[in-house]
């Protein structure tokens, strides 16, 4: 491993700490303030939100990464390509606002008027193009910008929520922090390349190749906050928030370790050397393993951060446990159908696994949900990533 690859992923490191570690800091704040009833209101509508981002980066960030990086190496100009990869997401963002005001016009709740809101996150993603910084391996300027992006929600929501009735309040900071970096990061970009039109034959082309990566993508991120919808649908506002907030924990360590593992990718197709696959394993499921211990060492005084409340506590430990161990099996997952894949070129792969992944979950969740409440969500997220896992082999065992 060389000293550059050790400062990249330093660098995301930091950057996912931010990313991650702001907004899990936010949890026990907006518990007090908004109530848990209210928080869990929140976390429906980023489950909705987080599912848009995904189809606002339509698989771009893995084959654009990829891309851009063999281009760089090659000497080759990418002026057309990321023009292309960032109009298309301006569309999409701007499709799905759309979407977002019709269902609102047809509805008119308060669930689908903070989602109206909160939408406009989109553009401010589709302006942010995570892939452009990935492909050229600048990952110190990455780590700033996120670190800023989460340093402004942060602030903001401290300083202008403090009460139930700021609850509107969540939604327009999201939005000002998104909107902000995007043009931040559209400026830094287009003062270094010239922005071209995009000829439909090259829409249809980047479509055409990422829409594998595309499918797989939604299907995972709708894995991770199916959970949220299934008990959204059974239980209450309160116990839903009360559920999200451990899993929020459990998903900030795997998207910590998952946009690391990213860090891998331009840095295995730089080195002419071929990949040993077995010690990039063994060295991922070690730090993994040294994780949750850490993470199981702390429950209590993590769980006592997060609720502020004993009555919450009830039933939460065994949630806690079992959502902390699904972190092995998901890692690992995760290090084969995002990393492994990409390297390998073997996208179709990760479709068929999230696939099967999905089908199990769509099984499962409600019924599981019905007899255990959360514990039975727990249970199906700890059973998906050791599917995941175990189907994720095929990428390096074939």
């Amino acid at each position: 491993m060389n000293i550059q690859l050790l400062k990249n992923i330093n660098y995301m490191v930091l950057a996912q700490l931010a990313n991650y570690a702001m907004p899990l800091l936010l949890v026990p704040y907006l518990i007090r303030v908004l109530g848990i009833y209210s928080f869990g209101e929140f976390s429906v509508a980023q489950a909705v939100i987080n599912v848009g981002i995904i189809i606002v980066q339509f698989g771009f960030n893995i084959y654009m990464t990829k891309h851009i990086a063999e281009k760089i190496k090659q000497q080759q100009t990418i002026n057309s390509l990321i023009s292309t990869a960032f109009i298309l997401q301006l569309a999409i963002a701007c499709c799905l606002i759309a979407i977002m005001a019709i269902i609102n016009w047809q509805y008119q709740e308060k669930i689908t008027q903070f989602m109206l809101l909160y939408s406009f996150v989109w553009l401010g993603q589709a302006m942010f193009p995570i892939w452009y910084f990935q492909g050229l391996q600048q990952f110190k300027q990455l780590a700033v910008i996120n670190f800023l992006l989460r340093f402004i929600t942060f602030i903001c929501i401290i300083l202008w929520v403090k009460h139930t009735d700021h609850f509107f309040r969540v939604a327009a900071v999201y939005v000002f922090s998104y909107l902000s970096i995007g043009l931040l990061v559209s400026f830094i970009i287009w003062r270094r390349y010239t922005f071209c039109w995009p000829e439909f034959k090259q829409v249809r082309a980047l479509l055409n190749n990422t829409k594998g990566l595309f499918f797989s993508n939604i299907i995972s991120v709708i894995l991770i906050n199916l959970p949220v919808f299934c008990l959204n649908q059974i239980v209450s506002k309160s116990e839903v928030g009360a559920f999200s907030a451990i899993l929020r924990v459990v998903y900030a360590v795997k998207g910590l370790l998952g946009t690391s593992f990213q860090v891998l990718i331009p840095s295995f197709i730089n080195d002419s050397k071929k990949v040993n696959t077995k010690k990039v394993v063994s060295i991922v499921l070690l730090i993994l393993l040294v994780i949750v211990q850490v993470l199981l060492w702390g429950k209590e005084p993590l769980l006592s951060l997060l609720y502020g409340s004993k009555e919450l506590l009830l039933d939460i430990n065994q949630q806690y446990i079992i959502l902390i161990l699904s972190i092995i099996p998901g890692g690992l997952g995760t290090l084969f159908v995002f990393v492994f894949a990409t390297y390998y070129g073997r996208f179709y792969i990760r479709g068929h696994v999230f696939i099967r992944v999905l089908v199990v979950a769509a099984l499962l969740y409600y019924p599981s949900i019905q007899f255990f409440g959360g514990l039975g969500a727990a249970l199906v997220i700890l059973l998906n990533d050791i599917l995941l896992c175990l189907l994720g082999r095929r990428v390096i065992r074939d």
